[in-house]
């Protein structure tokens, strides 16, 4: 969490938009997470049993994706590399999809 609170500080500014998804803990428990890491960037909660990963087909946790503002998914993993590498690019317009993302939930 401490590398994701660095790039919404860095490229929020320039329209990076962090969202996080609390599941698989009470309420309580992410929020309290939250606070207590002083998370600055939405942290929504899908429950003990989320939907959100089913429907995503969400293989571990922590599993970071990195869309566009077109809704394209253009980095999904668990490493924040590939996807810090692209976030610049990206708000400048100019990123192309990485290999093997090719948008759909289950790739």
């Amino acid at each position: 969490m401490p590398a994701l609170k660095q790039l919404q500080e860095r490229f929020s500014a320039k329209g990076l938009a962090l969202v996080g998804i609390g599941a698989f803990d009470s309420r309580e428990a992410v929020e309290k997470k939250v606070e207590e890491k002083g998370l600055s960037y939405l942290v929504a909660f899908d429950g003990k049993e989320p939907a959100s990963a089913e429907t995503y087909n969400v293989k571990g946790i922590p599993s970071n994706w990195l869309i566009d503002r077109d809704g394209t998914i253009r980095v999904r993993g668990h490493a924040l590399d590939p996807i810090e590498k692209m976030i610049p690019e990206l708000l400048e317009g100019g990123a192309k999809p990485a290999p093997g993302s090719n948008g759909k939930s289950g790739d």
